[in-house]
């Protein structure tokens, strides 16, 4: 089933968060948005992964206030509905700061915050 939502997550990572690993951090989205109950879409193929972008990742050790996470969904979600149930699943140390829907074949969040 293709995606057809696609909501971009501004999140900060402090205390002792700030020393989880990028793929690490990219395991607690993912279990985060399944206990949340958040509909995401996978990947196809052999062996199917969530349909989940982290910006560039930080330094090991190093805080950061403006994160960014791309979650495309199986439906259409109100952003504000899925950064609530996100916000609740997160550990201590990650915290959805807001949420918008944007365009599902958009330029990729990478591609976003290397140009800027």
């Amino acid at each position: 089933m293709a995606a057809t939502g696609k909501v971009r997550v501004e999140f900060a990572k402090f205390g002792t968060m700030k020393y989880l690993p990028h793929l690490a951090l990219m395991r607690t989205f993912h279990r985060a948005l399944r206990r949340a109950g958040i509909p995401v879409a996978y990947s196809q193929g052999h062996s199917p992964h969530p349909r989940i972008q982290l910006g560039p990742p930080l330094p090991l050790g190093y805080e950061g206030d403006r994160e960014y996470v791309d979650i495309e969904t199986h439906s259409v979600i109100n952003p504000a509905e899925l950064a609530g149930k996100l916000g609740e699943t997160l550990p201590p140390g990650l915290e959805v700061r807001r949420a918008v829907a944007v365009p599902l074949r958009g330029p990729s969040l990478f591609e976003i915050v290397t140009l800027q």
